[in-house]
């Protein structure tokens, strides 16, 4: 039975597909079919099979009265998709290759990228019915672009089950399965947003799936009929054809076959030997997959097993003796931490004893002594890995320019006499200048992610504000001030690819941070001279990074710089206005009067706005604001008193004072 049909992506469509039809596309007539019962939520698992026949039907009629009692009692129904038993070494034939598709659930991860654990239990992040479907409807158009189309689909509750029928060609095929199926999710892995969604356990080759016609019951107060929505058995294919389709060769997967076996025959290293004596496992499986981002180049880069690159034998988070130096007791690990790799030594005496330890390109760089973009193009050769977008001498430059603009930061306060400005107002902001061009350094991608030949990428100011140990407020107002100077330049969303502008809200919803914003940063050797001009203004106008504000920048270097830093208009609120108004009335009625005003003056001043007496760090906070714009607009200055000054206006103070321009011109032109 055939029944191709062209899946409407919004309204699928459940096809009229009886068990026995479904099975038979698997099965051969007069076969025994395995099947497996499952408990929703005791996940206890009972074993049932029968011959399949279309002669009279009796045995498995029967049967599926038997699965309907135990669907009442709570039971899930899966079947064997390969045939000859229920054990890895009783399967005789294989029947489809596979994968299943699940966007119920993601595991939570830290800031850290680990994964968050309760009582040694991985934390999962739950989606809603609306967020499933909208990542169904994605994948059933992405896999319209897949060479091979799929056999068969099979919707869940959760995602898909997806088959490729396989025309067995000789045992070797019941040998390749799982390298093959893993490679197989390897490929759809990439084009998913979270590489998650693809069940990464479904690799066995007596791997059990839902059975269609059958209910979901894991809430059993929201059922969900297991249906078929794809069903095209005109064809079958190879194990050639499928490894061609996701650019892996067979012979290549025989071969890693081997190699595996001769790395699980190596004997623990019982001492420390140059890293020149290490050798990679031979015949690496050649990925001649689709092209691919730079992003998912690092990715997928990080995500091999760096075991299998260094010829260990060893278990994760086991401690073995460390290859890169003379180890006497064991003090190394590899750990796997989210998708990536990481090699740890933990010895005082060894050069790889990092707190963030080493991942494959880490490795290639030491190995082969070379910089991170060439180590990177090693391995995408290696691992025969085809990357677009790909431009490794423009981010090798990246790279040197951001290293260089760590250099000058470092060693800006050797050089006060030329840069005396900008040195007393980024005092306290080199913390996050740091770690914002580690970030960058860190992030550093394709040509995707590049604006006016820059690099772009994002953060949120909440994730800086952790990474610095500052607060969120006080951060706000320096990655402001940042900006301002000219050392970081915000880029709004409009100017952004929306796919960038997509992924990055994903993130952001992923970690539970809002306000991402994108970044470029500028060859800082060619800005801090702007940077010195622009912070010897701000200090004229008695800077402090509390009064940092849209409307002080605007008052200070006018409108167009201030929407340059702050994308987002905010309307000063009634309240706001009127305490401004009430500041800027006393400063001129002192001015007037006595001839000058301090903040002290303003601050103690009392101000009643709707019958409520504002507080004084509000009235600072306005006063800060507001400064520059009432030095502009009435031609006053904030100046520092000394003895002319005091003389002048018959007062004694050396604090800074509000006072008349042509007041401080006379006693210039005096002296």
């Amino acid at each position: 039975m055939d029944i191709s049909t062209e899946i409407n992506s919004h309204n699928r469509t459940t096809l009229s597909i009886t068990d026995y039809d479904f099975l038979k596309a698997f099965k051969e007539e007069g076969e025994r079919i395995f099947f497996k019962l499952i408990h929703e939520q005791k996940r206890i698992a009972k074993s049932e099979d029968c011959i399949l026949t279309d002669k009279d039907k009796d045995e498995y009629p029967f049967l599926q009265e038997v699965f309907q009692r135990y669907q009442r009692k709570g039971y899930a129904v899966y079947f064997v998709v390969n045939s000859g038993g229920t054990k890895k070494d009783t399967i005789t034939r294989i029947n489809a290759h596979f994968l299943d598709l699940d966007y119920g659930k993601i595991p939570k991860y830290d800031n850290n990228g680990k994964k968050v654990k309760d009582e040694k239990k991985t934390v999962y992040e739950y989606r809603t019915a609306d967020e499933i479907e909208n990542y169904k409807i994605e994948c059933l158009k992405s896999l319209r672009n897949f060479a091979l189309y799929p056999n068969i689909i099979v919707e869940t509750k959760n995602g898909f089950h997806i088959y490729w029928l396989i025309d067995q060609q000789s045992k070797k095929d019941l040998l390749i399965f799982t390298p093959l199926q893993v490679e197989l999710m390897n490929y759809f892995r990439q084009y998913e947003n979270y590489p998650e969604h693809v069940d990464t356990s479904a690799k066995s080759i007596e791997r059990v799936l839902r059975l269609p016609n059958y209910y979901h019951l894991k809430d059993p107060n929201d059922p969900f009929l297991v249906k078929c929505i794809h069903f095209d058995i005109s064809r079958k294919y190879t194990q050639e054809e499928l490894a061609s389709a996701i650019g892996v060769s067979v012979a290549d997967l025989e071969n890693y076959l081997t190699a595996e076996k001769q790395r699980k025959n190596i004997k623990k290293p019982t001492k420390g030997h140059p890293i020149s004596q290490i050798e990679s496992v031979p015949n690496a499986i050649s990925h001649k997959k689709a092209p691919i981002g730079y992003t998912d180049t690092i990715t997928t880069l990080r995500s091999i097993d760096i075991r299998h690159y260094l010829g260990i034998n060893c278990e994760l988070n086991q401690n073995f003796k460390c290859i890169f130096h003379d180890d006497k007791h064991p003090s190394a690990q590899i750990n796997l931490k989210g998708n990536s790799y990481k090699y740890f030594c933990y010895s005082s005496n060894c050069s790889c004893n990092t707190n963030k330890g080493m991942d494959i390109i880490d490795i290639v760089m030491m190995q082969k002594n070379c910089s991170t973009s060439d180590a990177i193009k090693y391995l995408t050769e290696y691992y025969n890995l085809s990357v677009s977008f790909l431009d490794i001498d423009w981010a090798q430059k990246q790279k040197e320019k951001y290293h260089k603009n760590i250099d000058i930061i470092n060693s800006l306060q050797k050089y006060r006499e030329k840069y005396p400005y900008l040195n007393r107002i980024l005092r306290y902001a080199y913390p996050y200048i740091q770690t914002i061009l580690s970030i960058a350094l860190d992030n550093i991608v394709c040509d995707l992610f590049k604006i006016d030949g820059e690099a772009l990428f994002f953060f949120s100011n909440r994730y800086l504000a952790k990474k610095s140990n500052k607060t969120l407020d006080r951060t706000n107002k320096y990655i402001n001030l940042l900006c301002v100077l000219g050392l970081l330049v915000k880029v709004p969303y409009n100017n952004i690819n929306d796919k960038i502008v997509k992924k990055a809200k994903e993130i952001s919803k992923k970690n539970k941070e809002q306000g991402i914003c994108f970044y470029t940063i500028p060859d800082y050797a060619s800005v801090l001279d702007i940077a010195e001009e622009r912070a010897k203004t701000l200090i004229t106008y008695r800077f402090s990074i509390k009064g940092m504000s849209r409307t002080y920048i605007a008052n200070v270097f006018g409108q167009e710089i201030a929407d340059q830093v702050y994308h987002v208009h905010i309307k000063p609120s009634t309240k706001n206005y009127l305490v401004q108004e009430s500041i800027e009335n006393f400063i001129l009625q002192q001015v007037h009067q006595v001839g000058y005003c301090t903040k002290d003056m303003v601050i103690n001043q009392s101000i009643i706005v709707n019958g409520v007496s504002i507080k004084k760090h509000t009235k600072d906070f306005e006063f800060r604001r507001i400064l520059p714009d009432i030095l502009q607009k009435y031609s006053l200055v904030y100046v520092k008193a000394n003895k002319e000054i005091n003389s002048k206006l018959n007062i004694n103070t050396f604090k800074y004072i509000i006072v008349k321009e042509e007041l401080i011109s006379m006693l210039r032109q005096k002296v």
